[in-house]
């Protein structure tokens, strides 16, 4: 999911990272500006993560209201569950190929396919998602895996075939420029302490959102908005860019699109405001009232 072809490789180099520069990002809106307005946030004691800030499903925000004030649990749906077991399979790739290429000396993508295996899906379903496991998720379930198999095996031949004599961490880096799932201490901007990013690309500086959500939304761009705003409040370096890979399945297939995305003012602002938004409800305990619902919220059954 995160191999760029070479026209997005160019598209992003040529284009969208000239712009980025060209249209410099506000210095208050930097996040390692985050002790000072508009940054800074309103309620020191309260938490949000970025899915609760990102997610804008719910037109009224009530299904935060519901979750945080008045501590509704729920289940999770099918979708949900299939969402969930799709993002561990990509994680867990990511970190058994990086594992198999510092373990083995001589690698190839032949020797890679063979340590890599079958997926045993098995080991990334809880027992609480078992009853919502139905055949179409195992079946995209193995196509992610050996999607992901073949696409690194070739990776590691094409850099061994033009780096014959890199060392074995130049090598692995070259192969797999990402970090898969990073943990990020979010509670400069107020925001969880604990979150994880679906990956962060070197080789582009970007940030990368994962969606198997069918249907696109403005919204999107607010999560790897987030994302990039709580890496620079961490390691105070900028992070202008943002990606969203669509994964769909057709004909047993699998399509990829992925939009890309300067992390603009306008961007930084929206979700700031979102997170003052919410952080208000929050604190004062305000329903916020029910609009139409979507179709696959959790606590659907929870606004009469």
């Amino acid at each position: 999911m995160y191999f760029l072809s070479y026209e997005e490789h160019k598209y992003v180099t040529r284009k969208l990272l000239p712009e980025a520069r060209r249209n410099e990002v506000h210095p208050d809106l930097r996040g390692w500006n985050w002790m000072q307005p508009p940054l800074a946030p309103i309620y020191d004691h309260i938490r949000i993560g970025i899915s609760d800030i990102a997610s804008l499903y719910c037109p009224t925000s009530r299904d935060l209201y519901l979750k945080k004030v008045m501590k509704v649990g729920f289940k999770a749906n099918k979708e949900m569950v299939e969402g969930l077991i799709l993002h561990r399979i990509i994680s867990h790739a990511f970190t058994l190929a990086k594992r198999i290429l510092f373990n083995i000396k001589e690698i190839s993508g032949a020797v890679f396919s063979r340590e890599f295996g079958d997926l045993d899906l098995d080991d990334f379903i809880l027992d609480d998602e078992r009853e919502k496991l139905i055949p179409e998720i195992e079946k995209r379930a193995r196509l992610i895996w050996e999607f992901e198999k073949t696409r690194i095996a070739y990776r590691i031949d094409d850099i061994k075939s033009r780096y014959p004599y890199c060392e074995k961490d130049a090598f692995v880096f070259l192969v797999l420029p990402v970090i898969v799932e990073q943990r990020l201490n979010g509670i400069f901007l107020g925001l969880s302490p604990n979150l994880a990013v679906d990956g962060y690309i070197f080789s582009e500086g970007m940030v990368v959102d994962v969606k198997f959500d069918p249907i696109e939304k403005d919204f999107h761009k607010l999560a790897f908005t987030g994302y990039a705003m709580v890496m620079e409040s961490l390691y105070e370096f900028p992070v202008d860019l943002g990606s969203m890979v669509y994964v769909r399945f057709q004909n047993e297939e699998i399509r990829i699109k992925r939009e890309f995305h300067h992390i603009s003012d306008e961007l930084r602002q929206w979700f700031i405001e979102e997170r003052d938004r919410k952080m208000h409800m929050l604190e004062n305990e305000t329903d916020p009232g029910k609009q139409e619902c979507y179709d696959i919220c959790p606590y659907k059954e929870f606004c009469p």
